[in-house]
């Protein structure tokens, strides 16, 4: 910034046209030739003789009548003030007046800490004597230099100015700029989360975010972005690390995230095993058990009918679905169809010519020892010649006492499942069965037992007849038999005599027929007089599985 040169005041001599020797001389004074811009209003401090007039050359300075100059009005520059006294002479003073000093600062308003403002620097504007520079109203440099580095390692806000001083009058004309505003950002947070820690196969997981601030993100994989993923939330289906980083409203980036590793985990496979099987008999159950394979255990059902163990069983028709999740959440899947038939298993017939009598005295056939196990079914047709207040027993056991029994005398029928000595946990009354007994007609009988449960069919022209009890007792207990129509020797013990009358087809399984077995035994057998006919244990066309033991009674 420069100034033009200043004269020096020279007082009007007598010598000087318009000027007398012997009169006053005319003298004009101001306190100093140079002004800066921002100056006060100059006066004359001299301007004698009195009566004079003011004159200000060239234009562009404000001067007044009174020799007053507004140096906020003028243009700078070099300018001559000049006082006429008439009849006297005149007298002249430099007035010298300074541009302006341009206080702009320029630069970057804000920025993120950790990372320099672009521009790194706020700049004034260059050309000036000397710079100051302020923080917050406190002086952080000082010298020749027009710019600063402000910092950038704390967060915050903070206001900066410069002071500018021109010498270039001889004097330090000086001025302030503005407060510049400089804001250092803080950086968002991000984390990153997944609570499986992967994704099952076939499948996908999805990791969340946790941020301060910000709602443009970045995702990066093995430290690779992924393009287009700006979401807050990513969805995978591939293994590795992820990352992220997200930006705020005033393009401040975080710094990199957590790193999650995601896997693939295997799923589970399940299968579905059904016993007896699909089709069971209306009235009768099927356990439907849910086998699962691979994944990790351990393992969570849930079946359709809102059971959540692993296996469930079931009555009716429908459709059964169970569910199967793992350790890592990972699921599968498998139905089975149930269908309740009320039809008798299909059999095939074979003659049947012959029975075996008993007397109710010493009659009875030895089968050696029969063990069928804690399910299991025994079958057989009889006829009992008497009836009212006899006892007769069908099957015994000389040793574990497996018997059931009819007693007539008091309208009951038992069944018995004991081990060691008989105690009163052994035995249950089925007097719904006892009192459908038929004396001098054939029945058909039927004891089915599975675990602690034993139904007792009873069929005959009567109609057909069931009746179930539970025992826990008999949870754990084999139904076996070593007698037919006894249960020791040949008379019995403690009033259970042998059975008098006739028995025929007598049959035994290591398993539990359902009742529509039962039904197909019974109804391919027939006691017609003369041509009875009996089902065909060994048919190999049939669902029933052969008994393990089988006496026609006098049938080959």
């Amino acid at each position: 910034m420069s100034i033009i040169s200043i004269g020096i005041p020279v007082p009007d001599r007598s010598a000087l046209p318009g000027q007398t020797g012997s009169g006053e001389e005319v003298n004009l004074q101001y306190v100093t030739q140079n002004y800066c811009a921002n100056s006060s209003n100059a006066s004359p401090t001299v301007a004698t003789p009195a009566g004079g007039i003011f004159s200000y050359a060239p234009g562009g300075i404000s001067g007044g009548a009174n020799g007053t100059i507004v140096i906020a009005s003028s243009n700078p520059g070099n300018y001559t003030v000049t006082y006429t006294v008439a009849g006297v002479g005149s007298a002249n003073f430099p007035i010298n007046i300074g541009a302006v000093i341009d206080t702009t600062v320029t630069g970057d308003s804000a920025t993120c800490i950790g990372f320099a403002p672009s521009p790194s620097n706020l700049t004034a504007v260059s050309g000036y004597s000397n710079y100051e520079w302020f923080k917050d109203n406190v002086s952080v440099q000082n010298g020749t230099s027009n710019t600063y580095t402000p910092a950038f390692n704390v967060a915050g806000s903070f206001v900066y100015k410069v002071i500018i001083t021109d010498s270039s009058l001889g004097i330090s004309c000086a001025a302030t700029s503005s407060d510049f505003a400089f804001t250092v950002n803080a950086l968002p947070t991000i984390t990153i989360i997944n609570s499986g820690g992967g994704f099952c196969s076939g499948s996908s997981t999805v990791i969340t975010t946790t941020v301060s601030a910000g709602t443009i993100f970045a995702w990066y994989k093995d430290n690779v972005l992924i393009s287009g993923q700006t979401a807050s939330s990513l969805t995978v289906t591939e293994v590795g690390e992820y990352t992220a980083t997200v930006t705020d409203s005033n393009g401040c980036t975080s710094l990199i995230s957590n790193g999650l590793d995601i896997e693939q985990f295997d799923s589970p496979s399940v299968t579905i095993t059904t016993v007896p099987g699909t089709t069971i008999c209306s009235g009768d159950t099927a356990t439907l058990t849910a086998n699962p394979t691979g994944g990790t255990g351990p393992y969570v059902y849930s079946w359709s009918t809102g059971v959540t163990t692993q296996a469930i069983s079931v009555t009716t028709s429908a459709t059964y679905t169970v569910t199967v999740t793992d350790a890592n959440t990972c699921t599968a899947t498998a139905s089975q169809a149930i269908t309740a038939s009320t039809a008798a298993t299909t059999i095939a017939s074979i003659n049947n010519d012959a029975a075996m009598s008993f007397n109710g005295v010493d009659s009875y056939v030895d089968t050696t020892s029969i063990n069928l196990g804690v399910n299991a079914t025994a079958t057989m047709w009889f006829r009992p010649n008497v009836g009212g207040s006899t006892d007769y027993t069908l099957f015994g056991e000389a040793d574990n006492f497996f018997q059931y029994l009819a007693r007539r005398s008091n309208n009951l029928f038992y069944v018995w499942i004991g081990s060691g000595a008989v105690s009163g946990s052994d035995y249950i009354e089925y007097t719904g069965v006892s009192s459908n007994i038929i004396t001098g007609e054939w029945n058909f009988i039927s004891l089915v037992k599975t675990g602690g449960t034993v139904v007792v069919y009873l069929k005959n022209s009567g109609g057909e007849f069931s009746e179930s009890k539970t025992s826990s007792a008999w949870a754990t207990r084999s139904m076996d038999f070593d007698r037919i129509g006894a249960r020791t020797g040949g008379s019995g013990t403690s009033g259970r005599p042998s059975f008098n009358g006739s028995i025929d087809e007598v049959a035994a399984w290591s398993t539990s027929l359902s009742s529509c077995d039962i039904k197909g035994i019974y109804e391919a057998t027939t006691t017609v007089s003369g041509q009875p006919k009996s089902a065909n244990l060994l048919d190999a066309n049939t669902t029933i599985p052969a008994p393990v033991y089988w006496n026609r009674m006098g049938d080959s």
